[in-house]
């Protein structure tokens, strides 16, 4: 049997990589074109919408 020794996240970590992807998205959404982002937009819903259950 093995034991975990560490398992607990260092919050300031946890805090900082958040952060950093909160800021990604907007980010990367207004470097786009409007025909850019709807084509992601559409990219991201049939991604969604094919996964078979």
């Amino acid at each position: 049997m093995v034991k975990e020794l560490n398992t607990r996240k260092n919050p300031a970590a946890v805090a900082l990589g958040r952060l950093g992807g909160l800021k990604g998205g907007p980010a990367l959404a207004a470097k786009m074109s409007p025909a850019q982002r709807k084509a992601a937009a559409r990219k991201a819903a049939l991604a969604r919408w094919s996964k078979k259950t």
